[in-house]
C-alpha cells in the first residue's frame, strides 16, 4: 500500500493512522513510556528500513515525541519536570547523532549551532527565532579565552526577506564555524487539535524549513549541510489554523525549549 498522505509533520500521528488502518507495521520500532509524576508521555519511534521510509514518507531515523498536555501551563513543578525530560531526551539524541557515549567521562562535542527557523513577525511561525532569543550563547566568551567551543545561534530569516535559501545560509555559516552538531528549531503542523502547542518532536534526521506553514524549502540535513543535524519542532498549526492564545503559548514553549538547550549544551560541551 502506498504511504499515507496524512497532513502532519508528527511521526507519531502518521503511525497512529497506519495502526488504525493496518495494524502493526514492519520497518518501525515504537517504545512508549509515561512519567509517573506528571503524566508526560514520551514515544520513541525508529524507522529502520526502506519499508518504514516509504510508508511514513520520512527518512530512516529516530523520532521522539514528548506529549505534555500542560506544556503551556505555568505550574513550576510541572515545568521543571518537563524541562528535565526534554533535556534528557535531547542529550541522548545529540550524543547519538555525534557518535558520543554518555557513559564516558569525556566526549568530542565542542561546538553546537542552533538555527532558529521561521518568521519572527508571524507568531505561529516564530518558534525558532524566539527560542534563539532565549538562549545563553557563549561561544564568543570561550573564544575570547582562546577556546574554539561553546553554544552559538543564528536566525537566518525567510526567503521573502533575504532572497536566499535558508539551507544556503546555514551551509555558509557552518562551513566557517564547523559545529559538531546543528540543532534546527521550527514550527510544525499537526492533524489533531489536542497536539497543538502541547507536543515537542525531536528528530535526528534534520528538517525541511517552513513545513509547518506550508513552505517547503531545501532540507537542513547532514547530506545537504555537511554537519549532523537534529531537529526540534512544535506543532502550531492545523491546516493554517492556530489556537486563540498563540502569543502567550509560543512564549512559554520557547522558554522551555531554550532552557533545555542551555542545560544540555552546558552538560556536554567539553565535559
Amino acid at each position: 500500500m502506498d504511504n499515507y498522505k496524512v497532513k502532519t509533520d508528527l511521526a507519531v500521528e502518521i503511525n497512529e493512522e497506519i495502526m488504525r488502518r493496518d495494524g502493526a507495521l514492519k520497518g518501525v520500532i515504537v517504545q512508549e513510556n509515561k512519567d509517573e509524576k506528571t503524566g508526560i508521555g514520551v514515544c520513541e519511534l525508529k524507522i529502520i528500513n526502506r519499508t518504514g521510509e516509504m510508508r511514513f514518507n520520512k527518512p530512516k531515523g529516530t523520532y521522539v515525541t514528548i506529549e505534555a498536555d500542560r506544556l503551556i501551563s505555568d505550574g513550576k513543578d510541572y515545568r521543571r519536570r518537563l524541562i528535565k525530560i526534554l533535556t534528557e531526551n535531547m542529550e541522548k539524541m545529540v550524543l547519538g547523532v555525534t557518535g558520543n557515549d554518555r557513559r564516558l567521562k569525556g566526549n568530542s562535542i565542542r561546538k553546537i549551532l542552533v538555527v532558529g527557523l521561521g518568521n519572527k513577525n508571524i507568531t505561529a511561525d516564530s518558534l525558532g527565532p524566539v527560542v534563539v532569543d532565549n538562549l545563553r550563547v557563549n561561544r564568543h566568551i570561550f573564544n575570547e579565552s582562546g577556546y574554539d567551543c561553546g553554544l552559538c545561534a543564528i536566525n537566518p530569516g525567510v526567503m521573502a526577506d533575504t532572497g536566499m535559501e535558508t539551507a544556503d545560509i546555514v551551509k555558509g555559516v557552518s562551513s566557517q564555524i564547523c559545529p559538531d552538531i546543528i540543532i534546527a528549531i521550527d514550527a510544525l503542523s499537526a492533524r489533531s487539535m489536542d497536539r497543538l502547542n502541547s507536543t515537542i518532536q525531536l528528530a535526528d534526521t534534520g528538517i525541511k524549513p517552513g513545513s509547518g506553514v506550508g513552505n517547503h524549502r531545501q532540507g537542513l540535513t547532514k547530506e545537504n549541510i555537511g554537519f549532523p543535524v537534529m531537529a526540534i519542532g512544535v506543532p502550531t498549526v492545523i491546516d493554517g489554523m492556530t489556537p486563540k492564545n498563540i502569543n502567550e503559548d509560543i512564549k512559554n514553549i520557547c522558554s522551555i525549549i531554550a532552557a533545555s538547550i542551555n542545560i544540555c549544551s552546558k552538560r556536554i560541551i567539553m565535559n
